[in-house]
This record gives C-alpha cells, sequence and structure tokens, in this order.
C-alpha cells in the first residue's frame, strides 16, 4: 500500500502502528529498543488528529 492509496502523503498503515504503539505503552511495554518506532509514536502524537482524538477519549471536547 502506498501515498496514493489513501492520500498524496499518508498510508493506511501509521495509524495502526501508533495505535499499536499507545497499547504498548498502556501496558508498560519499553520500546526503548526500537528507536524508529519510538520517534514513530511520538510523530503520530504531535498530529492534530491524534491529539482531537486523545482528547474526545479524556471528555474534555
Amino acid at each position: 500500500m502506498g501515498p496514493s492509496d489513501l492520500s498524496p502523503t499518508r498510508t493506511f498503515c501509521p495509524p495502526i502502528r501508533g495505535t499499536s504503539c499507545r497499547r504498548a505503552t498502556q501496558l508498560e511495554v519499553d520500546l526503548s529498543g526500537f528507536p524508529n518506532v519510538a520517534a514513530h509514536f511520538k510523530r503520530m502524537q504531535e498530529r492534530p488528529s491524534v491529539k482531537k482524538l486523545l482528547a474526545y477519549e479524556k471528555g474534555s471536547e
């Protein structure tokens, strides 16, 4: 699946990886051995759409 499948710049895979990383941190899995995964998760958390979703989940929207 490439960028053109969903948009010119995004694919379906990053949200799946982001969700997996979020679950891993909730379960206290140590991701320090995977710096690229940790960097991806950090970038995902900085996206406005992700911030909006997290705020919604907390009931603060």
